[in-house]
């Protein structure tokens, strides 16, 4: 304890040259830090960027929001001898129906198709009794009014998120804002269809019709109001019918195009095509499906999934496509994931088999990057026993240590989606060499026999991650709160140092002792941080300690999300779906409340010793002596401490939970408990609002997962026929892994600004249709006129 502590933090076998003390002496870029709120409020962060929804409403005369539809594209005038009734509040829907037909005869009918099924017009449709299928977040919400291809429909009236072309809402007597229910509707499907660049809603009252459009990647949205009876509704209606028909440049985000499935049940998944710049087709690849989708009028993203998939690049399958539009930042993904792979693949962490940059034509301001990953993993959710789940927090801490300490990389936004379970990690070649030799998962802990780089986890998406020693400069300004709202670390969330005990000394936590296991794994570790209980120390003189995000704060978002599994999760066959739960086992609401609240309700959590027992099922009560052992280590904020305490080093939180978690895992690994299946599918929550918000498996993920199993088992068998056939195995693309016989080569991309390498995406041609012109009518810009800074 004498020795100085930048002396003992050179013996951590995962400090960085220089010593990891040295990045509160080299310079830090100017910080700012965003606006927060809470999981009740999770729907407006996503849509509106943390503002009030009201000021994101950008009201036009009409004309001008048509002129604003034609940037996408050619809209002729209405023809005087198309249309010539009258709309009202009643005869909306037939009027609106009425009108689409027209168009569809008049302009597009089965004659202008190219390799496209003619699904038949566009019907409008008052749903207010139904709930749209198929969505990946399987939202319940219902729009009034929505619009389809009559071929979409299912004989019964139900529709899927996916096909939907456009949503609206009917007001009500005593509803105040009917126009927000209509841009939540506009955020779900703008969310399901990550072929689209803009959505059209609509919203009906007894005086008007309200117009909407939304383009993604900006917070205004357009609207316009019309009375019945007005001389230009007719004309309003048919462009935003005609803009359905023909997207233009707002419809099939160039590389995507949907494809539907049986018209009774609709499961929608999408194809993506790969060309040369020279417009020679090289690959189309069917069967990808959105399990992920965010903020669709701010960094929009989109990951899609094909476990199945044959797109194959350089040799390797790429499983997963994340599709984003983002500010200008610091670091883009790519530099994070180049920084972190540059001596070879880290295992643990998602490998990139390409990467694109274009220019947003849509928004000035934001660029769309597309990132190809050959690992497909199961949701961090989908984790059913306390064992397993133990492994996945000790394995994330391994990894969250060896970023920062060896490659200068924090994370910065740790949440359920982030994480993800691979059956199995085939331990990259580089490991095999002898590099990343200082890291060591769990498994050869629990098993030597086991390869130190064996894991079953998958860390993925750093757009929010940080190098933390390059681009320090003050052009560079760094956010430091970054996060999901939920796992956020409290002390992001205040933006400063948490506040001591307002008394004359505080408990400074314990360094816990550790497994034999670990000892003879890690000997430095044991030297830096020797074995010591909590201590006293008076409260320092200072207001406000020097503070910046570090690898501890990751940890403690880590902390978040498993009790945020641990508190939802119930044994099997405990409360199957329709059975009404035992309220002795209703998750406590007071504890949800604080959880799901601000940084001081969450503080109060960390502060409870012990925790209260109806934070978990009582099937799992035994977790409750870990919970309170970890939340013991979140209680004093480090920045306070002396800088001769072992424990302001910011890798002691990780190191203060990995000898727990292993201690704890090893100590009951034969308990009944630890191998308890858990419901996946069915959450412990104490009402069926808390249920929605606290969705563990999505119907798309679980159906992504059973597809991805299905996919192993089939490759093994085909494996294992063809060796018996030929008296060798025939190597294969697999998941996860290269291949030495790809089906598809292409050259692997470089950055380029105008397509992302010698190959880009292919731009869907005008939804299948050939557009026909008519005399008269001048040929608008696709997209490269700048109007209202959003077209540039």
């Amino acid at each position: 304890m004498s020795a100085s502590l930048s002396t003992q933090a050179e013996q951590l076998p995962h400090d960085p040259k220089p010593p990891p003390f040295e990045f509160l002496k080299h310079r830090a870029s100017p910080s700012k830090a965003g606006p927060y709120f809470s999981p009740q409020n999770r729907a407006e962060v996503q849509m509106f960027n943390y503002s009030n929804a009201r000021e994101h409403l950008h009201k036009q005369e009409a004309n001008i929001l048509v002129d604003f539809l034609r940037k996408a594209g050619r809209i002729p005038p209405l023809p005087a001898d198309l249309f010539n009734e009258e709309f009202s509040f009643d005869t909306f829907v037939a009027c609106t129906n009425t009108l689409s037909g027209a168009i569809k005869g008049r302009y597009f009918d089965a004659s202008k198709y190219r390799d496209r099924e003619d699904l038949g017009p566009l019907v409008l449709k008052y749903t207010e009794s139904r709930t749209p299928t198929g969505h990946h977040e399987d939202t319940l919400c219902r729009p009034d009014y929505t619009m389809a291809f009559e071929r979409n429909w299912t004989s019964s009236g139900h529709i899927s998120w996916p096909l939907i072309e456009l949503v609206g809402e009917k007001a009500s007597k005593g509803d105040t804002q009917p126009e927000m229910k209509t841009i939540s509707y506009l955020h779900y499907l703008m969310t399901a269809r990550p072929d689209l660049n803009a959505a059209l809603g609509l919203l009906t009252s007894k005086t008007g019709v309200t117009f909407f459009v939304a383009v993604q990647g900006t917070s205004p949205t357009r609207y316009t109001t019309i009375a019945w009876g007005a001389a230009g509704l007719p004309g309003v209606i048919f462009a935003f019918i005609y803009r359905l028909y023909q997207p233009g440049s707002w419809g099939k985000r160039n590389w995507l195009r949907r494809r539907i499935g049986e018209k009774e049940n609709p499961i929608t998944d999408f194809e993506v095509s790969m060309t040369t710049l020279a417009k020679k087709r090289i690959h189309r690849c069917k069967g990808w499906q959105t399990v992920y989708a965010s903020s669709p009028f701010q960094t929009r993203t989109h990951v899609l999934a094909n476990p199945s998939s044959e797109l194959v690049i350089d040799g390797k399958c790429v499983t997963v496509i994340k599709d984003q539009l983002c500010k200008k930042s610091r670091f883009t993904e790519k530099e994070i994931y180049d920084q972190i792979h540059r001596d070879g693949p880290v295992p643990g962490v998602a490998q990139p088999v390409f990467h694109a940059v274009l220019e947003s034509k849509l928004v000035n301001s934001r660029t769309r990057y597309i990132t190809g990953l050959q690992e497909y993993g199961r949701s961090f959710m989908t984790v059913d026993t306390v064992g397993e789940m133990l492994e996945v927090l000790y394995d994330v801490i391994e990894l969250l240590r060896y970023l920062r300490f060896k490659r200068n990389v924090l994370h910065r936004d740790i949440s359920k989606g982030n994480i993800l379970i691979i059956n199995s990690q085939k331990v990259p070649p580089s490991s095999k060499e002898g590099k990343h030799k200082d890291l060591c998962f769990i498994k050869h802990l629990l098993d030597p026999s086991c390869d130190p780089h064996e894991t079953s986890v998958l860390i993925i998406d750093f757009n929010h991650a940080e190098h933390v020693t390059e681009k320090t400069e003050d052009e560079y300004e760094r956010d430091v709160r970054t996060g999901t709202p939920g796992f956020l670390p409290r002390a992001v969330e205040k933006n400063g140092p948490l506040p001591l005990p307002k008394n004359k000394g505080y408990f400074a936590p314990p360094i816990p002792d550790a497994p034999t296991a670990y000892k003879s794994q890690h000997p430095d570790r044991l030297t830096l941080f020797p074995e010591s209980e909590e201590v006293i120390l008076p409260t320092p003189a200072v207001d406000a300690p020097s503070w910046r995000r570090e690898v501890d704060h990751d940890t403690e978002a880590l902390f978040w999300l498993f009790l945020y599994w641990a508190m939802g999760a119930q044994p099997v066959g405990q409360n199957p779906k329709g059975q009404e739960s035992d309220p002795a086992e209703l998750l406590d609401g007071a504890t949800w409340a604080a959880f799901a609240g601000k940084w001081t309700n969450r503080n109060s959590i960390i502060n409870s010793q012990p925790p209260n027992p109806q934070i978990v099922h009582s099937s799992f009560l035994s977790l409750i002596p870990l919970i309170e052992a970890l939340s013991r280590i979140l209680t004093v904020d480090r920045s306070w401490l002396p800088d001769d305490n072992l424990r302001k080093h910011p890798a002691y939180v990780g190191e203060a939970f990995q000898r727990l978690i292993l201690e704890f895992r090893m100590r009951n690994k034969d308990e009944a408990f630890m191998k308890l299946k858990v419901d996946v599918l069915n959450r412990r929550t104490p009402d069926k609002i808390l249920q929605l918000l606290s969705f563990s498996v999505t119907s798309v993920s679980q159906l992504l997962s059973d597809k991805a199993a299905a996919e192993r088992q089939k490759r093994k068998l085909e494996s294992h026929t063809q060796q018996e056939d030929n008296g060798e195995q025939k190597k294969k693309p697999r998941l996860g892994g290269a291949t030495d016989v790809p089906k598809v080569q292409v050259t692997r991309p470089a950055v380029n600004d105008e397509a992302g390498g010698p190959y880009h995406w292919e731009n869907a041609e005008n939804n299948g249709y050939v557009e026909q012109a008519d005399e008269g009518v001048d040929e608008e810009a696709d997209g490269d006129s700048e109007v209202d800074d959003v077209f540039q």
